[in-house]
């Protein structure tokens, strides 16, 4: 007793209730309609009592939402399928390439492929050193004052 249920509209343009279960006896379930608390009794039919929130299994049994999820899920899968396949071919085509024998310029092509990563910790580097400066630093302007 003490749960709160929800109680479908008895039409199709009454809207559901919720309500905070008393007791229940004989068939007959006492409830307080919220949030009025105003009390009421209904007859207790095992459908016309749902509680709120997601039903456990109620994604595996309802088509509404079994389909779409059941979509999502495959596509998921398939991109991240996809996306490690291809980055895995374009890398390993890159490196057999960079290993050719004949390839010119190979230091120059090398130091394109490197450059997307060291920048940014070069530049990490450069803003640190900026700001612990002895002289001019944030970190030692704020302390100092």
């Amino acid at each position: 007793m003490g749960d709160l249920v929800g109680i479908p509209g008895r039409s199709a343009e009454a809207s559901p209730q919720i309500a905070l279960v008393k007791g229940v006896q004989g068939g007959k379930a006492e409830l307080s309609l919220l949030p009025q608390g105003k009390p009421t009794t209904l007859p207790l039919r095992l459908l016309d009592l749902v509680a709120p929130g997601p039903e456990p299994g109620r994604v595996f049994t309802s088509e509404g939402i079994r389909q779409p999820l059941f979509s999502i899920f495959v596509w998921t899968v398939v991109f991240a399928a996809a996306s490690v396949g291809l980055t895995f071919a374009l890398g390993l085509t890159l490196a057999v390439i960079l290993q050719w024998e004949h390839l010119r310029f190979k230091t120059f092509y090398r130091i394109l492929l490197i450059l997307p990563y060291a920048v940014p910790a070069f530049i990490s580097i450069l803003v640190f050193k900026g700001l612990f400066n002895q002289n001019f630093g944030e970190i030692n302007m704020i302390l100092e004052g």
